[in-house]
């Protein structure tokens, strides 16, 4: 009887790690795809900065002190120092509910 438990003991604990490996490999590939879309996101971004870099420069040709020079100025160095992407926090569920 102690041997028949000693080895349905074993035979969970595969199946529990089994499962830890499965839910691991699912992590890390979440990771990928965040990583795989921060990175689109970031060459996208430099593309965007690139042509509005252009179109200040086509403006600045123009007039030099068009206003519209000087907004699109504005406009690009706004998004030099706008965040990629905020991360904010997130209540845990028990917490969510205390707090109501």
């Amino acid at each position: 009887s102690t041997h028949q438990e000693r080895q349905r003991l074993e035979a969970e604990a595969a199946e529990l790690e089994a499962e830890r490996m499965e839910l691991q490999r699912k992590c890390v590939e979440a990771e990928l795809q965040l990583a795989m879309a921060l990175s689109m996101q970031l060459q996208k971004r430099l593309q965007l900065m690139e042509a509005l870099s252009e179109i200040l420069e086509t403006l600045t040709h123009c007039d030099p002190n068009a206003e519209d020079a000087l907004a699109a100025q504005a406009g690009i160095e706004a998004l030099l120092v706008q965040p990629l992407f905020a991360i904010t926090s997130v209540e845990a569920p028990a917490e969510a509910e205390e707090a109501a």
